[in-house]
């Protein structure tokens, strides 16, 4: 009765208005992580949000024998914000209340077409995300879990040992702007406190105006980066570099390669285009990465360059570049091709997009290997997600059977898997990209904490 009443009082304060939720799920027969449940209640007092606790229902068979009677019970702690009916939480978003096993190593597997074309948000302890590719341009839908607000609990058993893995403390936070839904993952770092943007939220209260540990931006493709998205990302007075002032910024494909793609060798249409709007020139491609790059960085931070696919262009295309016969790009391919010469006999990165930058780029800089990990808290930031593991093809599931965290690119398609955050893209739709999309202008931010959580920029803005 209790929950029933709950749900009826939900559903008339988003008749009245609400705009603001917390949604995280709670384990049957298993103690709450108390000092967390006090730190998301200080988050709803504070933003005006609701706190909704999806039941997940699991006999642990490691606790009970045939004889012994078992019967279920939640958390004293969490009973008052327990939801087990669907509730539509705002435009195109669901609280689903399909079950999931507490143990199911991919939770979100096959739950694609669920509630059609609405987003679903499903209560699991682990914190997954899936998008659904969309036709046209329209906002692909998604698909989320909630993470948990109880304790491990699991049986001594291969799915319990794996469930016990990928348990997370965690919770979502989901707010509504107009037609938009904004989702970001919450986790504790283990004192019960969380970060949500910049703010640091406590069982006894919170504090405003800290900083990010790292950014991972959106595959940014310089010359088809998108004004709102660059905007929304370094150049507004709130921007989220501006606000968040992070240590690192890691950039993905920041350089495109249109000008020398190879994929446009068989297309004499898409050259002469390139010809005719001046598209065919590296070098302007080139300094505009280096602009970019000096007048996006803000003094504090520092910006990591991941080795990625569109990268590796420049080096595909110095392989069969004449400067004999492309007299528009003669005086680069030469100077590229001595440099690397040079770089070789001195025993010294002869990558080309490095070199490039580096005696011109003003801004803080690393310049990242595939083979050598950067990880900051326990998450490897040297992975793009173009290559798996022993020169397979790369994807978030493949890499994710790493034992690493990791932050990656590449897909266009923002999602989480297990350890895996992957980011989206900070263009539109590309020439090559055609048909359904998944495609997002979707950030990774890491805190302080360790902790992760995703970031999308919807009509220039990436908050509610």
């Amino acid at each position: 009765e209790m929950v029933g009443a709950y749900c009826a009082e939900v559903r008339k304060r988003i008749r009245g208005g609400a705009k603001r939720f917390v949604i995280t799920c709670a384990q049957n027969n298993t103690g709450a992580h108390t000092k967390f449940l006090q730190s998301l209640e200080t988050y709803c007092e504070v933003n005006d949000a609701i706190l909704l606790v999806r039941p997940v229902s699991y006999k642990n068979i490691s606790l009970y024998t045939a004889s012994q009677e078992y019967k279920k019970w939640w958390a004293k702690a969490v009973q008052p914000y327990l939801v087990n009916e669907e509730i539509t939480l705002g435009p195109n978003v669901t609280l689903s209340n399909v079950p999931i096993a507490a143990t199911a190593a991919n939770p979100l597997e096959g739950l694609n077409d669920v509630g059609g074309r609405k987003w679903q948000i499903m209560g699991h302890p682990q914190m997954a995300m899936e998008p659904v590719p969309t036709p046209g341009d329209k906002l692909p839908k998604r698909i989320y879990t909630t993470g948990a607000v109880t304790r491990k609990n699991y049986s001594d058993t291969k799915a319990g040992r794996k469930a016990e893995w990928h348990h997370v403390m965690g919770a979502l936070v989901v707010e509504f702007s107009g037609k938009h839904c904004f989702v970001r993952q919450v986790n504790t770092a283990g004192d019960g406190s969380f970060y949500d943007l910049d703010a640091l939220y406590t069982p006894d209260g919170y504090t405003v105006g800290h900083a990010a540990t790292a950014l991972t931006t959106g595959d940014e493709h310089v010359k088809f980066n998108l004004r709102g998205v660059r905007k929304a990302t370094y150049d507004a007075p709130d921007s989220i570099a501006k606000a968040l002032r992070p240590e690192f910024i890691m950039r993905h494909d920041i350089f495109d390669a249109y000008a020398i793609s190879h994929h446009h060798e068989k297309m004499p249409l898409v050259g002469y285009a390139k010809h005719i709007n001046g598209d065919n020139c590296a070098r302007a491609e080139l300094d505009q990465v280096v602009d970019f790059l000096n007048d996006t960085t803000p003094e504090e931070s520092t910006n990591v360059l991941v080795d990625s696919n569109h990268h590796d262009h420049l080096q595909q295309w110095l392989d069969r570049a004449d400067a004999n016969k492309d007299h528009l790009n003669a005086l680069l391919i030469s100077e590229l091709q001595h440099a690397q010469r040079v770089a070789i006999a001195g025993g010294e990165d002869c990558r080309p997009l490095p070199m490039y930058l580096r005696e011109r780029v003003l801004a803080k800089m690393l310049y990242l290997d595939r083979n050598e990990p950067f990880v900051i808290a326990d998450v490897d930031y040297s992975q793009h997600g173009d290559k798996g593991a022993n020169g397979s093809r790369g994807s978030a599931r493949g890499l994710s059977r790493s034992t690493y965290k990791m932050v990656i690119g590449h897909s266009h398609s923002a999602r989480i898997c297990k350890g895996v955050y992957q980011v989206g893209t900070s263009t539109g739709r590309l020439e090559y990209e055609a048909g359904l999309s998944d495609h997002t202008n979707t950030h990774c931010i890491q805190y302080a904490s360790g902790k992760r959580t995703l970031v999308d920029i919807f009509s220039g803005k990436w908050r509610a």
